[in-house]
């Protein structure tokens, strides 16, 4: 039998020199995500959710680009759902970096938690409503989260002699931004608020490298927290789709029809084929960017943070096209076709950027790679950038202005599962042609093959056929 200490002292996850070991994601994590769930649905909502009244509906049927069953979308809601999105996942990110760094299990560390968790709460809920209405409560609940990640950050300061000046930078950080919302707050105007949402932003974005500057007190991360959180973060967004569509079919008018469960299929295949490519290489601790170099893993971080928008968009524009296929006879209008192909193009570049900080710049390919693996990476790396921009070609061309939900849902699913088929064959043509390499030359160099087992969610070397040892993907 265990028990938990009231006032335990925490420890550093990994340090410098160590081997970092497998490390489970804690339950307080997948607790957390559920705020995240909600944050994502309330910003969402209102992009599918139409509220005007039954006389505005009626008026403005007239214009072709609109469509009853959706409420419109212009350039302000756009702008307050990116700075409520951000705004909520910097503080997301913000556990998610203390969890690869601190292990704490006492009462006290886990009440820190629940104080940051009320306020992410309490975030979330003024996401439902416009930010001219709800400003106050979105600003008060950032307050409440950030002085919980204090809270978190000032007991390792205490019992962890090398994490002090790391601590004390990461809560002047925050002690900033309380700062400046208050002062938002105290202005009594959204535009104000707005426009210091935007400064928060781009301040913790400048905090994240800053870090470096610490030289000799800069505290390592767990690499393998980094990536089980960032594919958290990507179940989180496709996840709360997938919510919404089994929700959705209540309101459906053709429920039981075969056009609404063909667009299911599509849309649930569009979602998992989109997990599955980003999932496909994603780096072992080794090869990621964080353990490259400083700039490589800065600009992984940054692209990631661009790659959640984008993954929002699309799920966004999915979520529309849902609706339209409930209400089972409307075409789609050009704004839902912009945020989901665009969000697409997002998502898939997105991908393709992050894998190149892990792998770009000489590692696949590199000098030790035969000629053959070389041309295909090569050929790999190509293909990859220009079906990454294809959707936005799918949106000039083949969804037209007359193009139905099917139509838009199925050219993406199309193009999705030529992406999954294509990265596979491609990844097991190096596979295959290293191996044969190997095999007539009996040299090491050129045999970086990678295997994917479910077992450890990562990607191994498998052994190289002539010295019979594991190799480490370089």
């Amino acid at each position: 039998m265990s028990y938990r200490p009231i006032w335990g002292k925490p420890h550093l996850v990994t340090d410098w020199g160590e081997e970092q070991e497998e490390h489970e994601t804690h339950w307080t994590a997948l607790f957390y995500d559920l705020i995240l769930v909600a944050a994502v649905m309330a910003i969402s909502d209102p992009f599918v959710e139409s509220e005007g009244e039954e006389g505005e509906v009626e008026e403005m049927k007239t214009s072709l680009d609109f469509n009853p069953d959706l409420p419109e979308i212009d350039s302000m809601t756009v702008s307050d759902a990116i700075l409520k999105f951000l705004s909520i996942l910097m503080m997301w990110n913000s556990l998610s970096e203390i969890y690869a760094r601190f292990e704490d299990e006492s009462l006290a560390g886990h009440m820190a938690f629940f104080f940051h968790c009320y306020g992410m709460a309490c975030s979330a809920a003024a996401c439902v409503e416009a930010l001219d209405d709800q400003y106050i409560g979105l600003g008060v609940g950032i307050i409440i989260a950030r002085l919980g990640l204090i809270v978190m950050h000032i007991r390792p300061a205490i019992y962890i002699p090398r994490a002090r000046v790391h601590c004390a930078l990461r809560i002047l950080q925050l002690f900033v931004v309380i700062v400046m919302l208050s002062i938002g707050l105290l202005k009594g105007s959204p535009e104000t608020f707005r426009q210091i949402l935007a400064a928060i932003i781009v301040w913790d974005l400048i905090s994240i490298p800053v870090t470096v500057l610490l030289k000799d007190h800069r505290l390592p991360v767990h690499v393998a927290t980094v990536n089980d959180r960032v594919q958290d973060g990507i179940l989180v967004v496709f996840g709360e789709a997938i919510l919404m569509l089994a929700l959705k079919s209540r309101e459906a008018k053709g429920l039981r029809s075969e056009y609404y469960y063909e667009a299911l299929a599509l849309s649930m295949w569009l979602i998992y084929s989109m997990a599955l490519h980003a999932y496909h290489i994603f780096p072992s601790v080794e090869d990621h960017a964080l353990r490259r170099s400083v700039p490589a893993g800065t600009t992984w971080v940054f692209i990631s943070y661009t790659f959640q928008v984008f993954l929002l968009g699309a799920a966004i524009g999915l979520k529309r096209i849902y609706v339209l296929v409930g209400a089972g006879e409307h075409m789609v209008d050009s704004a839902t076709k912009q945020v989901l192909v665009f969000g697409v193009t997002g998502v898939l570049l997105g991908v393709v950027l992050m894998r190149f900080c892990h792998y770009g710049m000489g590692r696949h390919p590199s000098k030790h790679d035969p000629p053959r693996v070389k041309a295909i990476k090569y050929f790999w790396w190509i293909s990859m950038v220009l079906l990454g921009g294809s959707p936005c070609i799918l949106f000039a061309t083949v969804m037209d202005e007359h193009s139905s939900p099917i139509l838009c849902l199925s050219s993406l699913s199309i193009l999705m599962g030529t992406i999954v088929l294509l990265e596979a064959a491609l990844s097991n043509g190096v596979a295959h042609v290293s191996n044969q390499y190997c095999t007539a030359t009996e040299k090491r160099e050129g045999c970086h093959i990678q295997s994917f087992t479910s077992a450890n969610n990562n990607y191994l070397s498998i052994p190289n056929e002539v010295e019979g040892e594991q190799q480490r993907l370089v």
